[in-house]
């Protein structure tokens, strides 16, 4: 068990409450420590769910037996938070898992919500490709198992107006494929990151370049509709669902400045789901910094 101590999490979009919560439930899990881990589960409703490899635990009960039986497993291996935006109510947090603790390198971006300080719902969104796919594989329960929600029916919906409204602007840009609308959206300085295409795009010039080029391709473009959104009015997002595609889910980070534009965007899914040669022309698409 490592004693290393848990880096710092980005909270420029995030409430001290929320962060208050956060890192010690980190410093649980790395810890090993079941018992601690699950007192920040609601014991009468609560999930963790990942929705690459499709394990859906519906109860405080199994979710606690699957901990206690893969949590010795860990090693020396930490998980931690990166960034966390949102609020007490839901927020959407970037998670590392050291390879020791599930066999590969995980960059998560997850959907958590909470009720009176207790996690209701967690759902972890990542790049098989990244991992390692046939690890990935390995785990993942059979196509016809997997799950088509992760423990949102009947959750109320805490998202705050703005990122709300935010999130319709937004998707409906991207519904209509229309990457002007899209790109008045951004902030001047803005960052859009694609955790599973590797990429950066940087300032609203360059973003609406790319989006120019990407969007009617983009999986969280046209075809995708919203799961649910998260967070409040600085920092969340929202998980998404696309049928008609290759990438049939996925989420999307975002951080507001004080005027409700979006300082960063950042979005993940299965990329293995891609061919390669897919792939390929999804990573060009990205404007070469010296175009005008």
């Amino acid at each position: 068990m490592t004693t290393k101590p848990l880096p710092t999490p980005n909270t420029t979009y995030a409430t001290p409450a929320v962060a208050a919560i956060l890192e010690p439930y980190f410093e649980a899990k790395t810890g090993q420590d079941v018992e601690g881990l699950m007192s920040f589960y609601a014991k009468e409703r609560t999930s963790h769910n990942d929705a690459v490899i499709g394990w859906a635990n519906l109860s405080w009960e199994i979710l606690r037996d699957l901990f206690a039986r893969y949590m010795p497993t860990f090693g020396d291996g930490r998980s931690y938070a990166t960034q966390v935006f949102g609020d007490e109510n839901s927020a959407v947090v970037f998670v590392t898992n050291e390879a020791a603790v599930f066999g590969g390198d995980m960059r998560a971006i997850s959907a958590v919500d909470f009720q009176d300080g207790k996690i209701t719902r967690f759902v972890d969104y990542w790049d098989a490709r990244h991992f390692g796919t046939r690890a990935a594989n390995g785990m993942a329960v059979p196509a016809s198992e997997f799950p088509q929600t992760f423990g949102e029916d009947g959750l109320p919906d805490r998202a705050a107006p703005r990122m709300r409204e935010t999130v319709d602007a937004l998707t409906g840009a991207f519904a209509a494929a229309d990457a002007d609308r899209a790109a008045a959206l951004f902030a001047a300085d803005a960052v859009l990151d694609d955790f599973a295409l590797r990429i950066r795009v940087r300032a609203k010039p360059a973003i609406t370049r790319y989006l120019g080029r990407a969007i009617d391709t983009l999986p969280y473009g046209p075809g995708a509709t919203v799961r649910r959104v998260l967070g409040d009015g600085r920092g969340g997002g929202y998980e998404w669902v696309n049928p008609a595609g290759p990438i049939p889910r996925g989420i999307t980070a975002l951080g507001l400045d004080e005027d409700g534009l979006i300082e960063q965007l950042s979005v993940v899914y299965d990329a293995a789901l891609l061919a390669d040669d897919e792939l390929v022309a999804a990573m060009g698409r990205v404007p070469n910094p010296r175009e005008e």
